[in-house]
């Protein structure tokens, strides 16, 4: 009996310090990795944010012709009677062939917006083409320089942090959707990003998880007529190209999510106008390429206003009142309302 509880007392005193190693050794083992994923985070902030550098520099290197900088709309005598309810800060949109600053300027080529009709489908390729040869008097709003540091600090933490944590998810996703259909997992659209300050616009390519199925471009002239959106956008509420697991992921905006590589490096901001294709901007009128003045956002005020249920003209005054009451509350409130419209789902398809 004495024995027994001898050797009863020498196991739990062999046990209980293995016990207490292993509690001391697990903080130890979360702190290290707190520490590596802080530190991949801070370097990909930092290969971000030297792309954005890049890409600024570039887009800043044009500079403003007179010609273009000057020219405004003059509501009262010029306006056509259907637009005279536009507000007086709008001004008037003529694109007109892009020159060197050397170079005399010819007028007479010069065309009001909008360049295309909506009635028709145009091609990306075609549109890009379009709007590679026009520049607009608009130029990008300069907000106060605090506010566009935080901003720009925001999008780079938020962003950075996203990409790092939610990489091995990701790695599911495209798993996922790799067995569903044939295909990249990772789907690519040149999308318009923002005026130069020359009047010219950016584009780059926006990234996405593919919902639809690898030659989803290819149906869409003949899907055109069967559009359910109004203005220049095109959705289908039973879009037949949408796969089993873009079904999923698509009421969610999870197909969003590789959108954070563009916001880390500056192609986009976290809150904005979204940014337009193409073939949508060349069928614009005058107010509404005021949405390309700020930076275009992966959301904004009419992603938590009804999303694909609310009509084009509600998106673009949506658009417009951003513009002028963009703010690092207005920025917090739209991402954390954003949040919340996922876990829902309403307006998606």
């Amino acid at each position: 009996m004495t024995l027994g509880k001898t050797v009863a007392r020498g196991r739990s005193c062999t046990v209980q310090p293995a016990a207490r190693a292993a509690k001391r050794t697990a903080p130890t083992t979360l702190a290290t990795a707190a520490k590596v994923l802080a530190g991949v985070t801070v370097a990909v902030a930092a290969a971000g944010e030297a792309i954005a550098i890049a890409n600024k520099l570039r887009d800043e290197g044009a500079r403003p012709l007179q010609e273009y900088a000057t020219a405004h709309y003059d509501q009262a005598t010029d306006a056509p009677e259907d637009e005279q309810s536009y507000p007086s800060r709008y001004t008037a949109l003529v694109l007109a062939p892009v020159h060197d600053a050397g170079d005399p300027v010819d007028h007479s080529h010069d065309t009001e917006v909008p360049m295309a009709s909506r009635n028709a489908y145009l091609d990306d390729a075609t549109a890009c083409a379009m709007l590679n040869e026009a520049r607009t008097p608009l130029r990008p709003r300069l907000r106060p320089f605090g506010y566009r540091i935080a901003k720009r600090a925001f999008d780079l933490g938020f962003s950075s942090a996203v990409v790092v944590l939610g990489a091995l998810p990701a790695a599911a996703v495209c798993a996922a959707i790799s067995l569903d259909s044939p295909g990249a997992p990772i789907y690519r659209q040149r999308r318009v990003a923002r005026l130069r300050p020359d009047g010219t616009v950016r584009t780059f390519w926006m990234f996405k998880f593919r919902t639809m199925v690898d030659d989803a471009e290819d149906q869409l002239a003949d899907l055109w007529d069967q559009n359910d959106a109004d203005g220049p956008m095109f959705k289908i509420k039973q879009d037949p190209r949408i796969t089993r697991i873009g079904a999923l992921l698509r009421p969610h905006s999870l197909d969003e999510l590789p959108q954070f590589l563009n916001v880390l490096t500056g192609d986009m901001s976290m809150v904005g106008p979204r940014p337009p294709l193409p073939n949508e901007v060349v069928t614009y009128d005058r107010h509404e390429w005021e949405r390309m003045t700020v930076p275009q956002g992966l959301t904004g005020y009419w992603q938590t206003r009804g999303r694909s249920d609310t009509s084009w003209d509600e998106n673009v005054q949506y658009d417009l009142e951003y513009v002028e009451e963009a703010s690092s509350k207005v920025d917090l409130r739209c991402v954390l309302k954003t949040i919340a419209q996922m876990f829902t789902g309403r307006g998606a398809y």
